[in-house]
């Protein structure tokens, strides 16, 4: 059975295993995803798609490293 906030604490290993390790990051990145799927959600789709869906539309931890290198944010990447 799926359970979201299972997954969401999964999702958040992945972005600091990525390198985002800054909590302010996490937790503006995190408001973003439970935000997408209370959109969601609340137009009809089911929870696990729902989740599935905002993290794709998110990105992965690696391109939104690259993203925030890009805008100036490095020190709030552990660079490996």
């Amino acid at each position: 059975m799926f359970d979201l906030e299972q997954s969401i604490s999964k999702w958040g290993q992945e972005m600091r295993a990525a390198g985002i390790t800054r909590p302010e990051i996490l937790n503006e990145l995190e408001g973003h995803l439970r935000e997408e799927i209370q959109r969601l959600t609340s137009s009809g789709m089911a929870e696990t798609k729902a989740f599935h869906n905002a993290v794709r539309e998110l990105g992965n931890g690696k391109l939104l490293k690259q993203e925030f290198k890009k805008a100036g944010q490095r020190p709030s990447f552990r660079m490996a």
